[in-house]
């Protein structure tokens, strides 16, 4: 799913991403969230932002304790990885293109990995 900057919606926030969160978690699964990029004005949704939106969105507290992962400049010199819960990952800054995962029901070895790799 991707998070819309919020210009785009004008100011609505896209209950479609958060319903697309819930019914993968029902499932176990985990969502992909992509930061949306606007190319012609030079502008990307920040990871800040996105997490401020899904902070909005989660009226249920699905999200609220749950950790997730923010992966930064993959596969560069300056890759970051960071998995911990939003309150935390809304604290720091990340270089963008950034992705947000969202885990689902996890394997003991990838929690394990995810500890491992975060910064």
């Amino acid at each position: 799913a991707t998070i819309p900057l919020p210009e785009k919606t004008g100011g609505v926030l896209p209950q479609s991403v958060y319903d697309t969160i819930k019914g993968n978690l029902s499932l176990g699964l985990h969502t992909l969230l992509l930061l949306d990029i606007d190319v012609e004005n030079n502008k990307n949704l920040s990871v800040k932002d996105a997490i401020q939106i899904l902070q909005k969105l989660d009226k249920e507290s699905l999200l609220k304790d749950r950790k997730l992962v923010v992966m930064s400049l993959l596969g560069s010199d300056k890759q970051k990885i960071a998995y911990s819960e939003m309150e935390n990952l809304a604290k720091r800054d990340y270089e963008l293109p950034a992705v947000l995962i969202v885990p689902g029901k996890l394997h003991f070895a990838e929690e394990q990995i995810l500890k491992l790799l975060s910064v």
